[in-house]
């Protein structure tokens, strides 16, 4: 069964690069680092061999190491280098969108044109990759548990994932976090 839903917005999807369109806000902070401690930070990141997987691994394996040359000079409150630890980011979640006509979108990955920026450039038949936002750093903390997202599913594979969860748990367990 197709469901059809009108648009509101004029502009709800953005291109990131090439014809990688992204939704939302463009990036949200939860994914890309967590200050967890008073000389911890994590930093998502791409491991050099995943650097050249496609446009968008490129650009956060950029903007990663940016981020992480400027924590590296960054000091906290009492003037102590800040402990980065590099938190490989999942395989990226992508799907084939086409571009249509009209202010109805529907669940076979139809999106009208209004729904994204006149800017862009995008028009009705054009075919683009949504890439969905995906970080194990985007975890929710409880009194007992850490809870991460599985991205198994996704094509991330079993050993990075147990990596990273060994990883988190070690700072929970030392109490960092």
């Amino acid at each position: 069964m197709v469901t059809r839903r009108s648009c509101r917005r004029s502009t709800y999807f953005g291109t990131i690069v090439d014809n990688f369109i992204g939704i939302g806000t463009g990036g949200h902070t939860d994914e890309f680092v967590r200050f967890v401690g008073p000389k911890t930070i994590l930093l998502a990141w791409v491991p050099e061999e995943e650097k050249h997987l496609n446009a968008i691994t490129e650009l956060n394996f950029q903007r990663m190491s940016a981020n992480y040359e400027i924590l590296k000079s960054s000091r906290n409150e009492h003037g102590e280098e800040f402990k980065i630890v590099k938190v490989p980011l999942p395989n990226n979640v992508m799907q084939r969108i086409r571009i249509n006509k009209g202010n109805e979108w529907d669940s076979t990955l139809n999106i009208p044109e209004m729904m994204f920026k006149p800017t862009d450039g995008w028009s009705a038949g054009d075919s683009v990759i949504r890439v969905a936002a995906t970080s194990y750093l985007n975890y929710f903390v409880t009194n007992s548990e850490v809870i991460i997202p599985s991205y198994i599913h996704s094509g991330t594979s079993k050993k990075k994932e147990q990596e990273v969860k060994i990883s988190l748990m070690q700072y929970f367990q030392e109490g960092e976090l």
